[in-house]
This record gives structure tokens, sequence and C-alpha cells, in this order.
């Protein structure tokens, strides 16, 4: 039932992974909307890293993988964004049109890399 009124709604959640945990990161009225808070989301985290790294994973939305990019450009010139195809998991979920963003300090990683 609650999934039937957010749909007539178009209440839609935007969800975030830390440490291995799904959690909420709110929930919003349109796609438009879902879409700029996990833009956001994710260019507030990256603000906080050296060396921010990007993958960007999609169910056919090609349109919105060129909106995420231009962003993430924008805001963090030079950095790697990396795009493909969703897994048949998050695309069975999400349905076509899906994305996730995913960010990561590429700093953090060398250094670990350096120590082995």
């Amino acid at each position: 039932l609650q999934g039937r009124i957010a749909s007539i709604l178009r209440i839609l959640p935007v969800l975030t992974i830390r440490a291995g945990r799904v959690a909420s990161a709110g929930k919003r009225v349109g796609v438009r909307s879902a879409r700029r808070r996990a833009l956001n989301l994710t260019l507030r985290r990256a603000a906080s890293m050296e060396q921010p790294i990007f993958a960007i994973s999609h169910s056919n939305a090609p349109e919105l993988v060129q909106h995420y990019k231009l962003a993430l450009h924008r805001r963090f010139p030079g950095s790697d964004v990396l795009t493909a195809d969703a897994a048949p998991a998050l695309g069975s979920h999400a349905g076509p049109g899906g994305a996730t963003i995913a960010v990561l300090d590429a700093a953090i990683v060398a250094r670990a890399v350096g120590r082995s």
C-alpha cells in the first residue's frame, strides 16, 4: 500500500551506502528532485576528499549519465568519471532510467596500495 501511494504521489527514495550499509538519504517528490538530491549528496561527499573519482552506473539512462558527468567535471575538473551499465540487481530495483553515483578518494587508495 505504501509503495502504491508513493507511486501515485511520485515520491522517490534517495538511498546512500556507507560502510556497507544502505540508509535513506530522504525522499523526494518527482524524478528531478530525487536526481538533484543524489547529485548534491555526491558533490558534498566528494568535497571532503583529496582526489575524488566517480563511477556512474545506470539502467538505460545515457542522458542522465551525461548530465551527472557534466556536473561532476564542472565541480571537480580533471577527476575521473567511470560509467557502466547497471548490474541486473540494480536494474531490476531501479528500473529503466535509474542510476547510481559512487565516489571514492583515490588518494586513500593510493596510500593503502603503497603500504602493501
